[in-house]
């Protein structure tokens, strides 16, 4: 009996070995084979705490069933975060300060200056009585500029409408109308607003040296008429440097910005100077960027280069290292978001107005005049301020990914007016500006100084510049080593294991092709 049982159990316990050898034999199998299962898998993978979800009791198995789920859940959430932010391309600016060399010399930068008036008075009288066929007296050119002023009042008055313009026939003469909207014409010449030559002082220097009306370029402005910079590195002229920082360098300017000959204007009634200092390829938007110098002070200017460099797409940014300014008449200027702005002004002003302002390059639509820019021109600009237009051209005229700006600080002083009137008394004045003023009483000359003459000093605070560098938060191995450390810090998962997942999805969906 007893031995009957024993060999009842060696028969069963052979079977049993027999029976794992073959399970062992069907698993390996299964494992080398195509039609490996998705237990024998998990069983196996490095994915850790998967080989618990088949084996063990059923509470053990729906723990680690909540766990491995919670943790891909979680990681997942991660996952989406870390590249929705590499989505959006952030970047962080990276600011350094660059020592210059001493020995070395630095562009000095472009400076454009603006009447506040565009329309000299003086200067219309003098043309009149020299071209005019009408051989008008000083009393009928007197008479129209206050018809002219007259209708620029009224014109500023809510009631004012197109049609009151023919109140004002004399506003359609040839010699108003054919050359009063070249507002070039009359409008003030660096000639006359520099300090006439003297002995005592110059009105012009540049690091010391003797500057004048030659080292200006002249820029044509809408709003302001005429502009002058200086520096403009234009038409092939070599760019003056700098060696000397503070105010012992620099430009010096003496100016005369003539008061008295500003046209009345209610919509504009301010007097001085437009100043804005700029990169010699960069477009000067006056209106927006231009800061006011007024007379009667000594207006110092210290200057911080700085140099930007901006990240194209995908980043927010979107910098444009190259687009041409076609629109513009001076395409010596390389592409900036200013002047990007400028040429849609420029064609929002052409389709509305149908002529185009001085700045535009198409010849074949008529320049606009003077009765186009009061009643089309300037209303259509502020227009535009406020337009979805300028919101689109903000959208697409985005930063260039390389660009020079100058940083300005101002400081003031005043003028010591018994130097001015000295050296005005000594002036060798050839444009007859200064007549009347020779023949002022002290008090009255005082007062001239006081309304009239500017004192300009624009210099480098120091020759060293700023450079400011985008630099990506994200790059392509920050995104993976991110994405890894999520996936290794929640489910253990590495580079391998998602390669063992892929590779078993590859194996059965091989086998089910191959078994169909």
């Amino acid at each position: 009996m007893i031995t009957s049982k024993l060999q009842d159990n060696k028969v069963r316990n052979i079977t049993d070995t027999e029976t794992v050898e073959g399970q062992r034999e069907s698993f390996h199998s299964t494992k080398t084979g195509n039609d490996e299962t998705f237990v024998a898998f998990l069983e196996n993978t490095t994915l850790h705490g998967a080989r618990f979800l088949v084996t063990g009791s059923v509470f053990r198995r729906f723990f680690w069933t909540v766990a491995l789920v919670s943790s891909f859940a979680y990681c997942a959430l991660q996952i989406y975060s870390t590249l929705e932010a590499f989505s959006e391309r952030p970047f962080s600016t990276k600011i350094t300060t660059k020592t210059s060399n001493k020995a070395e010399t630095v562009p000095f930068p472009a400076v454009t200056i603006c009447n506040y008036n565009s329309f000299n008075r003086r200067r219309f009288k003098s043309y009149v009585q020299q071209n005019s066929t009408s051989n008008w007296s000083d009393g009928e050119v007197n008479r129209r500029l206050n018809l002219y002023e007259k209708f620029m009042i009224e014109r500023n008055n809510d009631s004012f409408s197109p049609e009151m313009i023919k109140q004002y026939p004399e506003m359609t003469e040839r010699v108003m109308e054919e050359h009063l909207h070249y507002l070039v014409l009359f409008s003030h010449v660096i000639e006359e607003m520099l300090l006439p030559k003297s002995s005592f002082r110059k009105a012009c220097t540049i690091n010391d040296l003797l500057c004048g009306p030659k080292n200006f370029k002249p820029l044509y402005n809408t709003q302001f008429g005429k502009c002058f910079t200086f520096n403009s590195g234009q038409d092939q002229s070599p760019i003056i440097k700098a060696s000397l920082e503070g105010q012992t360098g620099g430009l010096k300017l003496q100016l005369n910005v003539e008061r008295e000959s500003y046209l009345l204007d209610p919509s504009n009634p301010y007097v001085g100077l437009t100043v804005l200092v700029h990169d010699q390829k960069s477009f000067p938007l006056m209106e927006q960027f231009g800061f006011a110098v007024h007379p009667g002070v000594r207006t110092l200017v210290a200057v911080k280069r700085k140099k930007f460099h901006n990240l194209p797409s995908p980043f927010s940014t979107k910098c444009i290292k190259d687009r041409s300014l076609q629109m513009l008449v001076n395409t010596s200027f390389t592409y900036s978001k200013p002047a990007c702005i400028m040429g849609c002004i420029s064609k929002f002003i052409v389709e509305n107005c149908k002529c185009r302002p001085i700045e535009y390059k198409d010849r074949s639509v008529p320049l606009c005049g003077a009765m186009d820019t009061v009643l089309c021109v300037f209303p259509k600009y502020n227009e535009f301020v406020v337009s979805m237009e300028k919101a689109d051209c903000e959208q697409s005229c985005t930063q260039p990914c390389e660009q020079t700006e100058y940083e300005t600080t101002l400081s003031y002083a005043g003028l010591q007016r018994d130097v001015f009137i000295k050296w005005l008394n000594s002036s060798q004045d050839t444009t007859g500006m200064y007549e009347n003023f020779l023949k002022m009483t002290y008090s009255e000359k005082k007062e001239y100084i006081d309304e009239n003459i500017v004192s300009l000093d624009v210099y480098f605070q120091d020759l060293n510049y700023d450079e400011i560098l985008q630099v990506p938060k994200f790059e392509i191995f920050s995104l993976i080593a991110n994405l890894g450390g999520n996936f290794g810090l929640f489910l253990g998962i590495s580079l391998l294991s998602i390669l063992e997942i892929l590779d078993f999805i590859f194996r059965r969906i091989w086998y089910l092709i191959c078994r169909t």
